[in-house]
């Protein structure tokens, strides 16, 4: 039937595809069953009626540390074509945009017909009347079921008396046509025009006019869409021609792996004039599947359109918010963020070598979603482990807006790694306690004593000080008094011990907390910072190196620890502060985690 693989019965309706994993190398144990893809995902995945995104992602997370691309290259293929379709699915609403499942084309069915039952044996009678006839019991005729094929495969099955050619003829003469016909003429034109691509979706696109909720051929038509036999060229053309038919909001739907092909093979401004054709052949209120579409969409636009075209996509997104729902959201975040590193990034790239291969990575990820995209963010984060002093040197302590300049990449890790890492149970809360505290103790048991009793001694000194001006300056006034004025020698002495009593008020309470204390805890910040650059950095360094820990868990529990039992530690009460300001130790200790 030509090149093009489409399993007519096992799609639509009909038996399962009855090979097993592709590889016979896969696992044995608790292997999944591969029987039940392409067209029955959920099954494959376990997953429970109602499920979301985050457990369908969970899923297949699973499997891929089970089926890694290098290991299983066709098994990987086959579960991340099965996840893409569910995660579209959730995404666009499939209630509302995709084909129900449970429908089929009856003409695609393979039935069985139930001959009727032979009729039964009549008792023999004997020859002696003088004894009465008994029945004798025969066993029921078995009812023999023959299998009859579905109306399509009786078609095809002329294929073995007469021509490809022929029969094609004979059906694109055929008036008027069914959606068996349109059905069998989109499959015969891979025989009868292999040179001819637009050919097979023309005659589905043609079918859909005529019948436009025809099952079979909606889903002919998205599985045909979601390959990659259309050529470069003609991407244009057949989102175009798809928009005249399917010119509802579902459209999005179906060809959104399509929409991103032409991003890579095309200028902005093409892809802009694409999209802007198929947008104005939609005809449909509904705005759902163009807001998740778009949703999507800005993630590669960050990278490849005009900064104002990118934030027309934003404004759209935002005024149709309630679309997205909270499995989107994510999405949304991500995006965002992201738009802010691509408007930094080209200052970013020039920190130094480990910051432009984070750019490239990023980008790959972006803009090359896959297997490849995974290898070079493995790659990456491999260098950045193995070099934590060029990572200090680029990021420098401290550094201002970090958040924004690393968090699309350290995201784009974490779900890179959610495919990789190998499942266990998280540390305890009481073992992050236990190593982080030993941390803290280490850093204040190390801290050069002599710069502290210089910042305390002068630090006591300047309250002391204080003190002492509040109580001498009154009495001065009351020693000049007495010389000057006699007889009001106690009530002299009483205003004066209430003024003193005044100005050590005004000096603890006003001057000390306000000029004093912020003036010598920014001096030690100072000095802490300082250590923190040249010593601390290293030592955190091998601290992860040592407990994997994530960031995240080292940061949680260093407040908890400040905060908890704050009187057991000295300088480290400084650490949460200037640990979650260092963007490199952000970005060493997610490397790390690639390296288990």
């Amino acid at each position: 039937m030509g090149a093009r693989n489409f399993d007519h019965t096992s799609s639509y309706g009909g038996d399962e595809m009855s090979s097993d994993a592709s590889s016979g190398d896969a696992p044995i144990d608790d292997a999944p069953n591969w029987k039940l893809l392409p067209h029955r995902p959920i099954e494959f995945f376990g997953l429970a009626k109602g499920f979301e995104r985050s457990d369908l992602k969970r899923a297949y997370n699973k499997l891929l540390r089970t089926y890694k691309p290098d290991k299983f290259p066709e098994e990987f293929q086959r579960l991340r074509a099965a996840y893409e379709q569910l995660d579209t699915a959730l995404r666009y609403g499939s209630p509302q945009v995709t084909v129900d499942p449970e429908l089929h084309s009856q003409w695609l069915v393979q039935t069985d017909a139930g001959l009727p039952p032979s009729p039964p044996i009549q008792p023999r009678k004997t020859s002696l009347p003088s004894e009465p006839s008994k029945p004798i019991e025969q066993p029921a005729a078995p009812i023999v079921s023959v299998p009859v094929l579905s109306p399509l495969d009786q078609l095809l099955a002329r294929l073995d008396e007469t021509s490809p050619e022929e029969l094609y003829r004979e059906l694109e003469s055929k008036t008027p046509r069914s959606p068996l016909d349109y059905y069998a003429l989109a499959l015969l034109s891979d025989s009868v025009h292999p040179s001819r691509e637009t050919v097979f979706v023309n005659w589905i696109l043609t079918g859909l006019q005529k019948f436009s909720n025809e099952p079979a051929l909606l889903r002919l038509l998205g599985h045909y869409l979601q390959t990659d036999q259309i050529d470069d060229g003609s991407l244009g053309d057949v989102l175009v021609n798809v928009s005249k038919v399917i010119n509802t909001d579902r459209f999005f739907f179906f060809t959104e792996r399509l929409f991103d092909r032409l991003t890579q093979v095309a200028s902005w401004t093409e892809f802009e004039r694409v999209f802007e054709t198929c947008r104005r052949n939609i005809n449909d209120h509904h705005v759902r599947g163009q807001v998740v579409f778009s949703c999507h969409l800005l993630r590669r636009a960050a990278w490849l359109a005009p900064e104002e075209k990118v934030q027309e996509l934003v404004d759209y997104i935002e005024e149709h918010a309630q679309y997205l729902g909270t499995g989107l959201e994510y999405d949304y975040e991500f995006n965002t963020r992201l738009i802010a590193y691509v408007k930094n990034r080209k200052t970013f790239a020039s920190r130094g070598p480990n910051c432009k291969l984070i750019d490239e990575s990023l980008r790959a990820y972006c803009l090359e979603p896959g297997d490849g995209s995974d290898r070079k963010m493995v790659a990456c984060q491999s260098r950045l482990a193995q070099q934590p002093e060029l990572l200090f040197r680029e990021f420098p302590y401290p550094a201002e807006d970090h958040d924004a300049r690393v968090a699309p990449w350290v995201w784009a890790c974490d779900e890179v790694l959610a495919r990789l890492e190998t499942e266990s149970d998280p540390p305890s809360v009481a073992h992050r306690h236990a190593v982080t505290m030993k941390l803290l103790k280490h850093i204040d048991a190390t801290f050069p004593s002599s710069p502290l009793q210089v910042y305390n001694f002068t630090r006591w000194l300047s309250y002391a000080l204080g003190y002492s001006l509040a109580i001498c300056f009154p009495l001065m006034f009351v020693g000049l008094a007495t010389v000057f004025v006699r007889g009001f020698e106690s009530l002299i002495m009483s205003a004066t011990m209430l003024v003193i009593i005044l100005l050590a008020v005004v000096f603890h309470f006003r001057l000390k907390p306000r000029l004093l204390d912020p003036w010598f805890n920014n001096r030690l910040q100072r000095l802490v910072c300082r250590h923190y650059n040249s010593w601390w950095r290293t030592t955190i360094a091998r601290f992860h190196a040592a407990t994997h820990l994530s960031y995240h868990d080292v940061r949680q529990a260093s407040i908890d620890l400040v905060q908890h039992q704050h009187a057991e530690l000295n300088v480290s009460t400084w650490f949460p502060q200037l640990y979650s300001g260092d963007v490199a130790m952000v970005l060493y200790a997610s490397a790390l985690r690639f390296l288990r």
